[in-house]
């Protein structure tokens, strides 16, 4: 099985390309067949889909995650 985890957390986000329906639409175009979300301020630390995720991963599962570097 392969999960993805998308995660957005300023209103920013969602106008530069980073939106979760972005995320969501690149992890599936990497072949994603489970994908977990989440939406939070910066200041908030609990992830509830992400903490679902882990607890659903087994052994030889993967995880893809999406990361960007603002230069």
């Amino acid at each position: 099985m392969i999960y993805g985890y998308a995660r957005v957390s300023t209103k920013g986000q969602a106008h530069n390309g980073k939106s979760l329906e972005s995320q969501e639409k690149l992890l599936k175009e990497n072949v994603a067949e489970i994908i977990y979300k989440d939406k939070f301020s910066d200041n908030k630390s609990d992830r509830p889909e992400f903490n679902k995720l882990l607890n659903t991963l087994q052994y030889g599962e993967m995880l893809m995650v999406l990361s960007w570097i603002d230069l």
